[in-house]
This record gives structure tokens, C-alpha cells and sequence, in this order.
């Protein structure tokens, strides 16, 4: 309640009146808001599993609003930090070339470079180092339906996928159900047969 005559924000008479500690809603996803239907269960199991058993290629689809995201952030919050080196890009309009600048910033690595192979190396290297490190890196793409065809063809090359056993890095892709016809048409079977 109000003291010494002072006046309560709108946000803070609505907590007030409704008893809540905390506003609902939040324009952000919430890991701790998140209601683990069976389902969503079934999904975060899913992406957890096919992360720790070193699988290549995990995809978590559904309709807008059923909580990708919001799924994304809960297993990310549940995560050991030792256990797991994330790579998350929540924007898929990135062409092969930028992707690869990302993860590249992500390991301080000098990018002074707009050749992809070169980059692709040099990756493979560091994604080597730490799988041998006993590290699991995953490169979790949100609205992966977004993700240009380019992109997408080229995905297999960061998992180098000989030999296929336990590739050095992770992809998970989420994204909306159209992201499973993308991934059925001609030219992306490659990466469609590795756990899709």
C-alpha cells in the first residue's frame, strides 16, 4: 500500500491489486514463466538429447506462439555452463558468409577475411580443439524458416560430416513447420537425412 501519501505507478496498483510479485507477460521470454506441457516436454528432450548424444542436426518445429523461444531460453537455463558452449542466433536472415563472421566472433577469432573456406577452416580447427577438450558446442538458430536456401545448403560443411560419427558441432534448428518443407526440397536432402 501507499505511504505518507505518495502515489503508486500504474505498473505497481496492478501488481497491488492483483497480488503479484512480478508484472505477467513480459516482452521477453521468461525460462521461469514457462509451462512444460507434454509436448514441450517432448521437445526439450528432444533438443537435449540429440545435443548430448552428438546427433549433428536436431529440428524443433511448431506453429507461432506455441513458445520455440521460450522453449530455446528454458533449455539454455537449464544447461551446465561446463557442459556446453552455445552459439544462438534468434534472427535467421543471415547468408552462409555472415554466419560464418558470427561464429567466428564468438571464438575471438580474427575474421579479417571474406573468404569462407578460410573461415570454415579455421572453425573446424577450434570446434576439433574443444571437442576434444570434452566441450559440446551447438549452434541453435531460432526462426530457422528464415534461414536463405544458400544458408541452409551449406549447413552439413560446419558439421563436418566425415566421419559422421559425433561431428564437433551441434545444429539446432527451430523454426515454424514450413522450415520442414524447406529442409525436404531438392538440393537439402543432405541435411534432411541427418536427423530430420
Amino acid at each position: 500500500m501507499p505511504q505518507h501519501g505518495t502515489r503508486r505507478s500504474g505498473v505497481g496498483m496492478y501488481l497491488d491489486f492483483y497480488r503479484l510479485k512480478r508484472a505477467p507477460f513480459p516482452l521477453t521470454p521468461d525460462p521461469t514463466l514457462f509451462f512444460l506441457s507434454a509436448s514441450h516436454r517432448a521437445a526439450l528432450e528432444a533438443m537435449a538429447a540429440g545435443i548430448e548424444a552428438r546427433q549433428g542436426f536436431v529440428a524443433i518445429t511448431g506453429a507461432r506462439g506455441v513458445g520455440k523461444t521460450t522453449l530455446v531460453h528454458s533449455y539454455l537455463a537449464r544447461i551446465a555452463p561446463q557442459q556446453l558452449t552455445p552459439i544462438v542466433l534468434w534472427q535467421a536472415h543471415l547468408s552462409f558468409l555472415e554466419l560464418l563472421a558470427l561464429m567466428a566472433r564468438h571464438f575471438d577469432m580474427q575474421e579479417a577475411t571474406d573468404d569462407a573456406g578460410a573461415m570454415l577452416a579455421q572453425l573446424h580447427q577450434l570446434l576439433w580443439h574443444d571437442f576434444h577438450q570434452g566441450r559440446n558446442v551447438a549452434l541453435i538458430i531460432d526462426e530457422a524458416q528464415h534461414l536463405p536456401r544458400e544458408t541452409l545448403e551449406h549447413l552439413p560443411l560446419l558439421t563436418n560430416l566425415t566421419p559422421p560419427s559425433e561431428p564437433p558441432l551441434q545444429i539446432v534448428l527451430v523454426g515454424q513447420p514450413e522450415l520442414r518443407q524447406h529442409l525436404r526440397r531438392r538440393g537439402l536432402r543432405r541435411l534432411a537425412q541427418h536427423g530430420f
